[in-house]
């Protein structure tokens, strides 16, 4: 039996107006000492950078993508990025679903049970 279509979901974020506070707190967390006046040009060890990029991941509702992952080098990078307000959907799979396709495409919103192929891909037709 086919699967419904999954709602379109969006990742729409606005900055929070304490937003370089929320991020100086969570560096604090993460450290475990206060921040220092310089303290957005801080070096981060993996550990570090990892606890902290999740920590405001979670605590601000928005991920940093996978693709930009490698820029977040200091807390002043974490900064610059959640200080850019997010309207597009990054789901564009799912923007496409609901768009005019070419005649020779397709999208199949199907699961065939556990190790099928295909399922919610893009077909030819």
């Amino acid at each position: 039996e086919p699967m419904a279509r999954p709602p379109l979901r969006s990742r729409k974020y606005q900055p929070s107006a304490q937003l370089e506070e929320r991020v100086r707190e969570a560096l604090e967390r993460v450290t475990g000492s206060p921040a220092t006046p310089g303290w957005q040009e801080t070096r981060l060890g993996e550990g570090e950078r990892y606890h902290l990029l999740c920590d405001l991941a979670h605590e601000l509702s928005h991920l940093v993508p996978n693709s930009q992952l490698h820029q977040m080098r200091t807390p002043g990078d974490l900064l610059h990025f959640y200080q850019q307000p997010t309207n597009a959907d990054p789901f564009v799979f799912q923007e496409l679903a609901h768009s005019e396709l070419p005649q020779n495409l397709r999208i199949t919103w199907v699961y065939e049970g556990s190790g099928a192929r295909g399922g919610d891909g893009l077909n030819p037709g």
